[in-house]
C-alpha cells in the first residue's frame, strides 16, 4: 500500500511519513520499529538543533527510570542500522558528545501540522556563560549569575525556550563564532555578557544578538555593590529577564 505523501519528510534518499509511521528508501517501504522511528521522527522535525538524551528519554520512555539510557541506546543503534549511517562518519544523525543528537541533512517536505521556524510562539534563545574579565572575584558568580538567569527566562509568561550552556559551548570547534555556534544549536538569538570587579563594586554587562541578522540589539551594563552577591544575582538576572521580554514578546 502507498502511503499518502501529505506527512512526508524526505532527506537523502529517504523518505518519513509521519501520519503512518513509515519509512521508505527509493520507494521501497523499510521495516524500522516503532521506538526507532520515533526518534527519527522527533530529530527530522528539528533539523540542525540538538535534542538531549534526556529529552528523548522523557518523551518516548516517560515511565522508565533505571533503563532509558539503555532503551535508546538500543533504539538509536537499529535507527543507525537502517539508514546505514555510522555514527563516526555521519550523514543524518550526529551524535553530540554524551549529551545527544542533532539531525544534519538537509530535509524537504514537512509535517502538516507542524508550525515553521518563523512562526514558533516563543523565541529560542541561547545562553553563554558570562565571562569573568578582571579582578580577583572568584568565576563562580559569573556561573551562578548565568544559571540565575536562566531560572527567571524559564519563570517569565510565556517563558523562553532556553538553549542551555551545555548545548551552546560543549564540544565547539576551536575558533568557532558565537553565531555559528548558535546556529548550530538552532537558536534565534544569542545572550552572551561579562562580569568586572573593581574596588568593592561588579560590573555586568549583556549583550543580546539575532542569529538572522548577525548584529547586536540590544545591550546593558548593571553596576552593583558586591556586598550581597546572590541579591546581586538574583536582581540583574529578573530586570535582564524583563527586558528581554520586554524586546522579543512585541
Amino acid at each position: 500500500m502507498t502511503a499518502t505523501k501529505a506527512g512526508r519528510i524526505r532527506f537523502g534518499d529517504f523518505a518519513a511519513d509521519l501520519t503512518t509511521g513509515e519509512l521508505f528508501r527509493a520507494g521501497v517501504k523499510l521495516p524500522l520499529q516503532d521506538k526507532p522511528f520515533r526518534i527519527l521522527s522527533f530529530l527530522i522535525q528539528h533539523p540542525n538543533q540538538l535534542i538531549s538524551r534526556h529529552e528523548i528519554i522523557c518523551k518516548l520512555w516517560p515511565d522508565t527510570f533505571v533503563e532509558g539510557d539503555l532503551c535508546l541506546n538500543v533504539a538509536m543503534r537499529r535507527l543507525r542500522a537502517t539508514l546505514e549511517d555510522a555514527a563516526s562518519h555521519s550523514r543524518f544523525v550526529e551524535t553530540v558528545g554524551k549529551y545527544g543528537y542533532r539531525f544534519i541533512a538537509r530535509v524537504r517536505g514537512s509535517h502538516p501540522h507542524e508550525m515553521p521556524p518563523s512562526s514558533r510562539d516563543r523565541p529560542r534563545l541561547a545562553i553563554f556563560p558570562l565571562k569573568q574579565l578582571m579582578g580577583s572575584e572568584p568565576t563562580c558568580f559569573c556561573s551562578t549569575l548565568t544559571e540565575v538567569l536562566i531560572i527567571q527566562l524559564r519563570r517569565l509568561n510565556p517563558p523562553f525556550a532556553v538553549v542551555t550552556p551545555e548545548f551552546t559551548t560543549e564540544r565547539a570547534p576551536k575558533g568557532k563564532a558565537t553565531l555559528a555556534l548558535c546556529r548550530r544549536a538552532g537558536a534565534d538569538y544569542a545572550l552572551v555578557g561579562s562580569v568586572s570587579e573593581a574596588g568593592e563594586k561588579l560590573r555586568v554587562t549583556v549583550r543580546l544578538l539575532s542569529c538572522e541578522l548577525q548584529s547586536c540589539i540590544w545591550a546593558d551594563s548593571y553596576i552593583r555593590e558586591a556586598n550581597d552577591l546572590f541579591a546581586v544575582q538574583e536582581e540583574i538576572a529578573r530586570t535582564v529577564a524583563r527586558t528581554l521580554r520586554g524586546n522579543l514578546y512585541r
